[in-house]
């Protein structure tokens, strides 16, 4: 184990201490340390899920690498076009004239059906008019051209660019007339599911439920193989909120759209799952809750089946992982797991109440920010668990078992809580493999 322990929140203190910074872990004046386990997809992967369209990203080239190679490694780099700008350039200005002819030429040459124009920090600060490009070149093509911005200079704000960038691709929908329901337009009944890279797990009760509830359907960008069936998704009646960086996104398209949307976290408390099926029942107008009983029924056995077999075992929350790390760990802790470490960014909303659970049950559990400057001393281990999940915890902390909650995969419901479980069950032992581990993954730091 190190003896240099990085900075710790006790669990008890977070909630005091997070307050005063608009919820977010990390101490305000200090430095950010960008582990290469700390990445997520990036936003120039994210706008990559829109089908047909080019990405123009205008960029010095030092911000451009990063993205640059991710695209590379993920395929990405066939819709990614960059204009690299110089120094002398932005100082006069004069690059935002290359712009609109690079807009120009990628437009007429690859002929795409829509177009993702990304600035950066320095156009932020400068307040250069992406804006009038947008407008002039949508006018000219007769194609959707949408903003974007790769700003982490934002990132401690309350408009960071994973949130924004969500916001930024669902610009494209179409939404129906004044005088027309979606039901009208559609002849179907699409819910959107919004915040997650994939769509719900296929195995998930949710998607017989509605099915059985009146032929309701979950829509996901990625099944979208077309820019007009990706516009279509604005003429759905309902979207559903996963993730929490999908809020921004919903709540614009519910102002711009008429498009109402309603929360269901992605969790693995039964209880929990349960509220958020009663919510989407209610948005839905239905006679009666959704048909979730068998599913229910089916976790919690699994759980009690497993808490004898789980009880006493140490474990690390990391950042990195497709999960809330504070509904996790509640959900860990009442299966009997002694949750020690989390790693964290942020204390959302929908998760003060499981910080306070866990102030009261698992008063020794320690919080570190997952971008505090003191992780970048740890040479060794801070310490041996039994269980890591998500790729950044397994860095700090040396696990028997890593369990991967990865980005593009949407554990949900019952069904979710399950796989979870057995995946622990199962894991194979550590086999100190971390390297390869986050080449698969393509994070983007």
């Amino acid at each position: 184990m190190n003896s240099l322990r990085p900075y710790m929140i006790p669990i008890g203190d977070l909630q005091q201490q997070v307050h005063t910074r608009q919820n977010k872990v990390n101490r305000r004046n200090a430095l950010h340390y960008c582990a290469p386990s700390g990445g997520g997809w990036g936003v120039v992967r994210v706008a990559c899920l829109v089908p047909e369209i080019l990405v123009l990203f205008v960029i010095p080239i030092g911000c451009g690498r990063h993205g640059g190679v991710a695209a590379l490694q993920t395929g990405d780099s066939r819709m990614v076009r960059y204009l690299l700008v110089e120094e002398a350039e932005i100082v006069v200005g004069s690059y935002l004239d290359r712009v609109e002819k690079a807009v120009d030429h990628l437009i007429e040459a690859e002929k795409p059906a829509g177009m993702i124009l990304f600035s950066t920090c320095m156009d932020d600060l400068l307040g250069a008019d992406f804006d009038g490009i947008i407008r002039v070149a949508s006018e000219r093509h007769r194609i959707p051209v949408v903003r974007a911005k790769m700003n982490p200079i934002m990132s401690d704000t309350k408009k960071p660019p994973e949130v924004m960038i969500q916001h930024s691709i669902y610009q494209f929908l179409k939404y129906p007339a004044a005088n027309e329901t979606p039901e009208d337009v559609t002849g179907e009944r699409h819910i959107n599911v919004i915040g997650s890279f994939g769509q719900l797990d296929s195995e998930s009760e949710i998607h017989e439920a509605l099915r059985h509830a009146g032929g309701y359907r979950l829509r996901h960008i990625t099944e979208c193989a077309t820019l007009e069936a990706f516009e279509s998704m604005g003429k759905s009646r309902l979207n559903l909120l996963v993730k929490p960086a999908g809020a921004f996104a919903v709540k614009a398209m519910a102002k711009r759209g008429k498009q109402p949307f309603v929360e269901g976290f992605t969790a693995f408390r039964p209880a929990e799952i349960n509220e958020n099926y009663q919510q989407l029942s209610q948005a839905l107008a239905l006679p009666g809750p959704l048909d979730t009983t068998a599913a229910e029924a089916a976790a919690w056995h699994l759980m009690e089946r497993a808490k004898p077999v789980l009880k006493g075992m140490t474990a690390a929350i990391g950042a990195t992982l497709n999960a809330r790390p504070f509904e996790l760990a509640r959900f860990l802790t009442e299966l009997g797991i002694h949750v020690r470490y989390v790693l964290a960014k942020a204390v959302h909303d929908s998760e003060e109440k499981h910080v306070a659970w866990l102030k009261e049950h698992a008063p020794a559990l320690q919080v570190i920010p997952d971008l505090d400057p003191s992780l970048s001393a740890q040479h060794t281990y801070v310490d041996q668990v039994d269980l890591c999940l998500g790729l950044d915890a397994a860095v700090y902390f040396e696990p028997k078992k890593l369990v991967e909650l990865p980005f593009d995969e949407t554990l949900y419901g019952y069904r979710g809580t399950e796989k979870l479980i057995t995946r622990i069950q199962e894991a194979e032992p550590y086999r100190y493999d971390l390297t390869q581990r986050i080449y698969r993954a393509n994070l983007v730091v």
